[in-house]
């Protein structure tokens, strides 16, 4: 097996833990994204665990083109949750951290990619160079995508909700 490959981030928002947790974790059947930089663009609920939810996520990719997703919502108590999402030779597994500040929230995230064998060994070449840079702008902008909602949302107190 391939090392594993980690990104970690954080983020300061003006937002109760709580109310971070439930926008990124609370979301409906289905889930379209009206904001351009909102990744994955498109989420269905395709079963309900005992821990959370399986989803099917559709992302915009380069030149126009689309992928589907299956990934696995655990919710790992108070403040924390991952998605997993396996791919063909990879596994990607974000893991969510949110504590409270004196302003709002930090929100942790720590992003994993691991390779299992020869697809994903050959993906990793390809894939690793992109995948931080990739990430680092998704999760920068569902921050920002968050925070603009959060400001504008009076009645609306989550994705599920809009």
């Amino acid at each position: 097996m391939v090392e594993p490959e980690e990104l970690v981030l954080g983020f300061d928002v003006a937002a109760s833990p709580e109310r971070l947790e439930q926008w990124w974790t609370d979301l409906p059947e289905v889930y379209e994204a009206e904001d351009p930089r909102e990744q994955p663009h498109r989420i269905e609920r395709l079963a309900t665990t005992e821990d959370g939810a399986v989803y099917e996520t559709e992302w915009r990719g380069p030149m126009g083109l689309t992928f589907t997703l299956e990934e696995t919502l655990h919710d790992e108590g108070p403040g924390r949750w991952r998605f997993v999402v396996p791919g063909p030779g990879f596994e990607i597994v974000d893991r969510y951290e949110v504590t409270a500040t004196e302003t709002g929230a930090h929100l942790e995230i720590r992003s994993t990619i691991s390779y299992d064998h020869l697809p994903g060994k050959l993906a990793q070449r390809v894939m690793i160079p992109n995948w931080k840079q990739m990430f680092t702008e998704v999760f920068s902008d569902a921050v920002a995508v968050f925070e603009e909602h959060r400001a504008g949302e009076a009645a609306s107190p989550t994705r599920a909700s809009t």
